[in-house]
């Protein structure tokens, strides 16, 4: 066997010669076939190609390091959090059931809001048929109950007793004037 790689040095100092001694091809070459005076062989490069490798993989970069640093802060914080919560909730469990039956039923209004102003948009075009006077009384029913549920997004615990009973009455007015034809 042979050495390994001698045919491309050859090759490249055949390129050379063919070029011309001394011409521009030769300038920066050294004698062992490249411009860094290392010999092309397989296992230079595989070494080089190692160290190069190991090079990069040993120092994290600076968003490598930014990330790993967020990462072990969040982690903590998540850590604190949930030592901290699970004492709370049980001492605030009632607390939130009643925010969560509350929020059910404003949801509940909320969509019986909606399906009361969407017949009303379904009206429209009949009552606009029989007059201007039935179309006002349609869109001041359809802004009252519109009012209702913009409050709804607004309210508080304070308010949302007196926010339901006013939409209940105007709800309750509402299927009274759908009983009566409009």
């Amino acid at each position: 066997m042979g050495r390994t790689g001698g045919g491309a040095h050859r090759a490249i100092r055949d390129g050379r010669e063919r070029a011309g001694a001394g011409g521009a091809a030769d300038a920066g070459w050294h004698e062992n076939g490249n411009a860094a005076g290392v010999a092309l062989r397989p296992t230079n490069v595989a070494l080089l190609a190692v160290s190069v490798l190991a090079a990069a993989g040993c120092r994290p970069s600076a968003e490598q390091r930014a990330d790993r640093r967020a990462t072990t802060e969040a982690e903590e914080k998540a850590s604190e959090a949930t030592i901290t919560s699970a004492v709370l909730a049980s001492a605030e469990q009632p607390l939130a059931r009643s925010v969560d039956a509350r929020r059910d039923q404003q949801l509940a209004y909320r969509a019986r809001l909606q399906d009361a102003l969407d017949a009303l948009d379904a009206r429209r075009a009949d009552e606009k048929r029989r007059g201007p006077a039935h179309l006002r009384a349609l869109d001041a029913r359809r802004d009252v109950l519109k009012h209702d549920l913009d409050a709804l997004d607004r309210t508080n615990d304070q308010d949302w007793v007196v926010l339901k009973a006013r939409i209940d009455r105007d709800l309750r007015e509402h299927s009274n004037d759908e009983r009566r034809g409009g």
